[in-house]
């Protein structure tokens, strides 16, 4: 018998025969533990590695070694991989994403080009995004919806809806901020009553924002439209009976809508008969103190109705002068 010496030095007997066999060399991939058969698959044991059960002297590409088998590489992997899994790509045919291969990003990122190895990666969405929406870019104006909490407004998911704005809910349930209706300062709602107001612009008028008031109002100090005085015939400073006011451009109209009362400025229905006349601008001035207080007809103390004290010569007097004496209707004759 002779033996004969392989480069890898693994003994590898002749051909035999020993009747009624024949004795073949096992395949040079098989270990010394010998073979079943003439091919790589006929080992019993690999001298290297083992891939679909077949001996050879290393992994294929796309394959992994674990002990003496190869194993096919995740189907997401590109160039290889150094274990199972996506985990252990060398790089990825689609996306990575926090060390492993996916197809596409979760919702609550988006895809975006690493510049650096030139492979598309997942970047997380803002804070603001509703993250089972998903977005298309990684700050505030590109959600697809904005998250709890968060508003949308002029296509950005803001912490809170701005002055000027109110939180509305769409149909599809997406929380946005409207514009309050232009009469409206604050609100909650797209009317300018006061069920969708908390104040106005301009001025409110029971109970809803008006741009002015009407005539015969004044705004008070909380932006409230109130009627002036019953007296008043044109316009108001406050509701008092002494703050009727003219129209511009009509400075010799009275402000009131009977009598004017010169001697505190106020308007009133009508003139103190015992003390005042009514001249004919409307003004409410006072008689004569020579008069009683039966009043008078004009401011001189010859228009008297009756002389508190005496009449001499047309004229209500103090008391009758020298020379002269009071009849019993009260003249110095």
């Amino acid at each position: 018998t002779t033996t004969t010496t392989t480069t890898n030095t693994k003994f590898v007997p002749p051909e035999v025969v020993l009747a009624p066999y024949r004795c073949w060399q096992c395949d040079l991939e098989c270990s010394i533990d010998g073979c079943t058969g003439p091919t790589s698959v006929d080992c019993i044991s690999c001298e290297n590695v083992k891939y679909n059960g077949n001996c050879m002297s290393q992994c294929p590409p796309e394959t992994y070694r674990a002990g003496n088998e190869c194993y096919d590489c995740d189907k997401s992997c590109k160039d290889g991989c150094s274990k199972a899994g996506s985990s252990g790509c060398m790089s990825c045919k689609n996306i990575q994403f926090l060390g492993e291969c996916i197809e596409e990003c979760p919702l609550s990122h988006y895809e975006v080009i690493d510049l650096q190895t030139n492979e598309t990666v997942c970047k997380s969405c803002h804070a603001h995004c509703d993250l089972t929406k998903g977005c298309f870019g990684g700050n505030i104006r590109e959600c697809n919806a904005c998250g709890s909490n968060y508003f949308f407004f002029e296509g950005a998911c803001v912490g809170e809806c701005p002055a000027g704005t109110y939180e509305d809910i769409s149909n599809e349930n997406i929380t946005t901020c409207q514009q309050c209706n232009p009469l409206c300062s604050t609100c909650a709602g797209p009317t300018a009553y006061a069920a969708d107001c908390f104040s106005c612009t301009h001025v409110n008028l029971n109970g809803k924002c008006e741009e002015t008031c009407p005539p015969l109002h004044y705004v008070d100090s909380n932006k409230n439209c109130d009627p002036c005085h019953e007296e008043c015939a044109f316009a108001c400073t406050n509701q008092n009976a002494n703050a009727c006011e003219v129209l511009s451009g009509n400075a010799t109209t009275s402000p009131c809508k009977h009598a004017y009362r010169v001697s505190s400025g106020e308007c009133v229905k009508e003139c103190d008969a015992a003390s005042e006349f009514l001249d004919a601008k409307g003004q409410c001035l006072s008689c004569s103190d020579k008069c009683s207080k039966q009043g008078c007809f004009g401011p001189l103390a010859s228009q008297c109705n009756v002389c508190s004290s005496v009449m001499y010569d047309g004229f209500c007097v103090d008391a009758c002068p020298l020379h002269t004496y009071q009849d019993a209707n009260k003249v110095c004759q």
